[in-house]
């Protein structure tokens, strides 16, 4: 079953790592900005500019296209990652518009690749199933951060302790596609269907 394999266990990773951090900065962003002392008007406009920047990382994943797409999405968590790290200390427009820059490339683009990736690893015959699976572990994780990050922030009195950990976390799924090498060509259609017949 390809929801067996090490490549899928690898790139889910990948997808947990663009989508948590995704989650926490746009659950507590605005929070966060106003402890560090920005402007009520200055964080609506860099919170409110966050989904644009990320249409901005979703074009930029055309460069799957051209380049391996596995190479687009570690650039794309690595920037992410940053932008997480620095959002942490932010306090003042400029900087806190370039974490969150990062962020937002960093998270279209590697929202574009992935199922990219799933698609050429995997085939059509399982990429509903790959997907899928993938997208619901993506959704537990991306639903429990945000709660996570509020008691760590609670508990702590800072979000030093999630923001860090974003970052770690990206560096992770970036590692873990580096590690993640083409299983070979998937079966067809008609090979998937005798497959399943006979199980």
């Amino acid at each position: 079953l390809p929801i067996l394999t090490k490549q899928f266990f690898l790139m889910t990773i990948a997808g947990v790592a663009y989508a948590v951090p995704w989650g926490v900065v746009v659950a507590h962003g605005r929070t966060h900005l106003s402890e560090q002392g920005l402007e009520t008007n200055a964080i609506a406009i860099i919170m409110g500019s966050l989904a644009l920047i990320s249409i901005i990382g979703r074009l930029s994943g055309i460069l799957g296209d051209k380049i391996n797409p596995r190479y687009v999405i570690i650039v794309g968590l690595i920037l992410e990652g940053l932008g997480a790290i620095g959002f942490f200390f932010s306090s003042s427009f400029a900087f806190t518009f370039v974490c969150l820059f990062f962020i937002g490339i960093g998270f279209g683009a590697t929202y574009v690749c992935i199922p990219i990736i799933f698609s050429d690893f995997f085939g059509r015959a399982a990429f509903g199933t790959t997907a899928g699976t993938r997208v619901l572990i993506t959704g537990v994780f991306n639903g429990l951060a945000p709660w996570i990050t509020g008691m760590i922030a609670d508990a702590t009195g800072s979000y030093l302790i999630p923001f860090m950990s974003l970052g770690v976390l990206c560096g992770c799924g970036a590692f873990a596609v580096s590690l993640c090498g083409h299983p070979g060509p998937p079966p067809s259609i008609e090979e998937a269907n005798a497959e399943a017949i006979a199980a």
